[in-house]
């Protein structure tokens, strides 16, 4: 048995690509998919809507001995039951931020720079002549809409774009089923600040620099900001993290204007790290740029560049 996962708590192409990619090599070998964490209100509107049942939830009861790694390559984002020398495969689009040299026995390492995991996976099918069948096309097609936010995300490729009018030969997805997608993403009511910020959090480690980054892809992310206790509950998980500089990034999705990215420093130290390491000069700890910037995309490999 070969486990397929993705990192903790994570987005619909982690998880839509590893029921695609477990479709995809269930052919010739017992692939399971699971997940660890919980699952955003995004990616249970997409396994719905194509009456798709979720990966099985992980537990300790299981020997996670043989482990294809999607849509990351970074040990801080993994479960702990998931050992790093049991990491026989990866496939990931992120080429920054990651800790290749810790996944000491994969036979195969797959980055590439696309703006969805569920490209690849749609290119492995291609390659061989493999048609999914329409739930799985939904969720792979979805997922690369997701993932470049509608092809409006600087990381879209013509791969992305290709792979989707691939897939959407299969299943036809339509405007409004985007839109109410986002929707679903944007669903907050129900959910703790602390919830909502810590499962949206990734930590990077540069040297003895230890960075977060919480980005959130909604519409209108100011309204976790307006939350009473945003910045308590910032501070909390700077502290209770460890970390040396801690960012939020809110995506706005609202399909009625053009997309904005809104980002919050946690104190002026931090103001001051970002205005150097992206060539900022903003006064005020909260700013919004008028375009859309992914923490992986455009935040990480300057971080990187600037602290090693």
């Amino acid at each position: 048995m070969k486990y397929v996962t993705t990192y903790t708590n994570p987005d619909a192409d982690g998880v839509c690509s590893s029921l695609a990619y477990a479709f995809y090599k269930n052919n010739v070998e017992d692939y399971k998919p699971v997940y660890f964490g919980k699952l955003d209100n995004e990616t249970k509107f997409i396994l719905s809507v194509f009456n798709i049942q979720k990966p099985q939830k992980a537990t300790t009861l299981n020997p996670y001995k043989k482990v294809v790694l999607l849509d990351t390559h970074n040990v801080e984002e993994l479960s702990t039951e998931i050992k790093a020398e049991n990491v026989i495969e990866i496939i990931d689009h992120h080429i920054a931020g990651g800790t290749p040299e810790k996944f000491v026995n994969i036979a195969q390492f797959q980055n590439e720079a696309v703006g969805a995991v569920a490209t690849l996976i749609a290119e492995k099918m291609q390659s061989q002549n493999i048609e999914p069948d329409i739930k799985i096309a939904g969720i792979m097609a979805l997922a690369i809409v997701s993932n470049t936010l509608n092809f409006n995300a600087l990381s879209t490729s013509q791969r992305d774009i290709d792979a989707f009018s691939w897939l959407n030969n299969c299943v036809k997805i339509t405007d409004d089923l985007i839109y109410r997608m986002f929707e679903a993403r944007s669903i907050i009511e129900n959910k703790t600040t602390f919830n909502i910020l810590d499962n949206n959090l990734k930590i990077f480690r540069f040297g003895d620099t230890k960075i977060g980054i919480v980005q959130v892809e909604m519409i209108c992310p100011q309204r976790i900001i307006n939350r009473h206790n945003f910045k308590s509950v910032i501070k909390k998980i700077e502290c209770e993290r460890q970390l040396n500089y801690l960012y939020f990034t809110g995506i706005d999705l609202d399909i009625n204007k053009p997309f904005s990215t809104l980002v919050y420093c946690n104190n002026q130290e931090s103001l001051d790290v970002i205005n150097k390491v992206m060539g900022y000069n903003y006064l005020e700890k909260l700013f919004t740029i008028n375009s859309i910037l992914l923490r992986k995309t455009h935040f990480v490999p300057k971080f990187k560049a600037f602290f090693q």
